[in-house]
């Protein structure tokens, strides 16, 4: 496994980790690898939640998007054309 080295943490955030850490049952390191994994968790996981995410900014646009199957198709005969 990889290791993390964070410099400059403020002492009221370690502090703050550490009371966290023994307040769960584990170590401020423990602690922190599982706060890190919650926090990472969806883009880590779930590699989809960027596109649904976009997907959801868009629908809240209430923009019309059209069928790109045509586009596609014109494309494709633009080219044909253009090599026959």
């Amino acid at each position: 496994m990889s290791q993390l080295l964070i410099d400059e943490v403020k002492d009221r955030l370690l502090a703050s980790l550490q009371s966290r850490a023994v307040g769960n049952g584990r170590t401020a390191a423990e602690e922190a690898r599982e706060i890190l994994a919650l926090a990472l968790k969806d883009s880590v996981n779930d590699p989809w939640a960027e596109i649904d995410a976009l997907r959801t900014k868009l629908q809240e646009t209430h923009q019309e998007f059209g069928d790109s199957i045509d586009l596609i198709r014109e494309d494709r005969r633009e080219k044909h054309s253009l090599l026959g």
